[in-house]
């Protein structure tokens, strides 16, 4: 390929000085024996596939889930030849595991069938090295949903192979070509992706296996994919594009949206919803930075519309001025928060929290006016000083679905002593429901268990809140 007369996305990567680390690093990597033997791998496999099954079909999965409700499918990888098995099987231990919807069953049941149909007919048969070829890759995510193509590779990563179709590679090579934003391309740039990975790069053999993985792996550190074997990527979910060696020809950040120094970060978060991860000024730069409105307008001064006095304003009532101004929807994104950090009472790491309407008014402007219910995790030390927050589920206007592994994974990552929840209510009223005590009781029960007490559950509602803690609701 060549875009403009000049070398494309993989010539340019090629003489990067990144590459020779990359590939020292590939060479380590394809040089691994895979750790387990075929009758444990395949097994191992199965669960790895079935814990993501459930998440995607949106079925009940709590910690040991495989072991408890799902137990029937998992003794199946124990159990099957997959020379010698029928789907009735398959049928038959559907009907002893928890009740589903008939198209969450058949999306189980299909996928289940198809996976020892690939086993059948040779799938990965002796994997002597890690690499898996694109033909196994396609017929791999064929299995699947197409919605879920890319994140079905994810699976086969999960049990040590490395597959072709990384999206941090393809996202880095989207935005150099054409200039493209794309977190969530679907099978069809999948498809487009291994065909482009299986040419190689520059000068390597045609009938070099490992050209395409090779090619590949480049890409995907060039993305930030690799950055935990020492490969820092400059083209991240969030690229960096002042410091980047390929700016000069890439389309991305020579795009005027992204020609400001910074511009690219600040388009990049908008894009990925990650506002709260910008200052006030960077967010003040992506409202008037591509638009005509500008700071006299939304400043302080005689004629103007101060941003204290929008940030006392209901969500109507900003939508009203907003359209009025003629912001396009990102810039009301961004206005929002901008309106949201000048209204509320910001935590900072080492404040002590001693109470829920501390709670309240660090959350409240984030949470009261959402038409959907979204459940935090707030982490503590062991003086019960704020160390973070984590957004663990974001669900309906009635319910957020929660799962205790997100909260005390999120809460053993930062190494908290403690954790309070906090979640909104859509309808107004904080009173809680009786699945908002039930999940309470659920989330401190395990959070005994893993040493992780669960102090307080507040509901943040625009009539005021509820902390379950006060209220006596809380068992434990």
């Amino acid at each position: 390929m060549v875009k403009g007369g000049e070398e494309d996305f993989f010539g340019r990567l090629e003489k990067l000085e990144q590459a020779r680390q990359a590939q020292a690093v590939f060479d380590q990597v394809i040089a691994r024996p895979i750790p387990l033997p075929a009758q444990e791998f395949f097994p191992h496999l199965l669960r790895t596939l079935l814990e993501n099954l459930l998440e995607w079909l949106g079925l009940p999965a709590g910690p040991g889930a495989l072991l408890r409700e799902w137990h029937p499918l998992w003794r199946l990888a124990a159990e099957i030849d997959p020379f010698y098995f029928s789907e009735e099987q398959i049928a038959r231990r559907l009907v002893q595991c928890p009740p589903t919807s008939p198209a969450q069953r058949e999306g189980l049941r299909e996928i289940l069938w198809r996976f020892f149909d690939l086993r059948r007919s040779g799938f990965l048969p002796e994997f002597p090295a890690p690499l898996v070829s694109a033909g196994d890759c396609a017929r791999w995510a064929a299995m699947f949903p197409t919605e879920f193509a890319w994140r079905s590779l994810a699976v086969l990563r999960a049990v040590g192979l490395f597959p072709l179709g990384s999206g941090q590679g393809y996202r880095a090579y989207r935005r150099f070509e054409a200039g493209t934003f794309d977190p969530s391309p679907g099978p069809g740039e999948l498809q487009e992706w291994m065909r482009l990975c299986s040419d190689g790069l520059p000068g390597d053999p045609a009938d070099e296996p490992d050209a395409a993985h090779r090619r590949e792996f480049l890409a995907a550190a060039f993305g930030g994919g690799f950055a935990h074997l020492g490969l820092a990527g400059w083209c991240e979910e969030v690229p960096r594009c002042s410091d980047c060696p390929l700016r000069p020809g890439c389309s991305w950040a020579r795009s005027p949206a992204h020609l400001a120094e910074g511009s690219a970060e600040i388009q990049g978060r908008v894009n990925l919803g990650q506002l709260s991860h910008l200052n006030v000024g960077q967010l003040l730069q992506g409202l008037f930075g591509s638009t005509g409105l500008g700071a006299a307008e939304i400043a302080e001064g005689p004629g103007a519309t101060p941003l204290r006095r929008l940030a006392t304003k209901s969500r109507p009532e900003l939508e009203e001025w907003a359209e009025a101004a003629g912001l396009k929807p990102e810039q009301l994104r961004i206005l929002f928060e901008v309106c949201r950090r000048f209204n509320e009472e910001r935590l900072s790491p080492g404040v002590p929290l001693t109470s829920p309407a501390e709670i309240y008014r660090h959350f409240r402007m984030a949470l009261r006016e959402l038409k959907q219910e979204q459940f935090l995790v707030v982490m503590l030390d062991s003086q019960r000083r704020y160390l973070g927050e984590a957004l663990v589920s974001q669900g309906t206007l009635t319910s957020s679905p929660v799962h205790p592994r997100e909260v005390f994974s999120a809460a053993i990552r930062e190494r908290a002593a403690a954790v309070l929840v906090v979640h909104n209510h859509p309808s107004g009223d904080p009173t809680p429901s009786a699945d908002d005590l039930s999940v309470t009781q659920r989330l401190a029960e395990v959070g005994e268990v893993v040493g992780i007490p669960v102090v307080d559950h507040v509901i943040i509602a625009e009539d005021g809140y509820t902390s379950l803690r006060e209220s006596g609701k809380m068992k434990r």
